[in-house]
């Protein structure tokens, strides 16, 4: 699993309140959840320790990439619970997102 090739458009820098408001204000998870986006895994690995990271053991770390066929549309990350069903937990916390024609990137 390789990192993605991002589009060549220009970036910009934002905090997690701001790119979780443009993700979800574009709706990009709930385009995942009635198929009209894919879902490509791009890392999964056992979760740090509960005291690191609250997440209970047996839990998944991934990075994902939404894509619309070829097209980047998000890389987003989640914890993937053994107790809670695969789809529909709360949203990923994304990452990087590509609104029109620019790269919204974490900072």
């Amino acid at each position: 699993m390789s990192n993605p090739r991002y589009p060549a458009i220009p970036t910009e820098w934002v905090d997690e309140e701001t790119i979780r408001a443009l993700f979800n204000d574009a709706m990009i998870w709930q385009a995942v959840l009635a198929g009209r986006f894919q879902l490509r895994l791009v890392r999964d690995r056992q979760a740090p320790p509960e005291a690191i990271s609250g997440q209970p053991q047996g839990t998944r770390s991934q990075q994902l990439l939404i894509m619309d066929a070829n097209r980047f549309v998000a890389k987003v990350h989640r914890y993937l619970r053994p107790d809670q069903p695969f789809l529909h937990d709360r949203p990923p916390d994304p990452k990087r997102v590509v609104i029109g024609a620019k790269m919204y990137a974490l900072r």
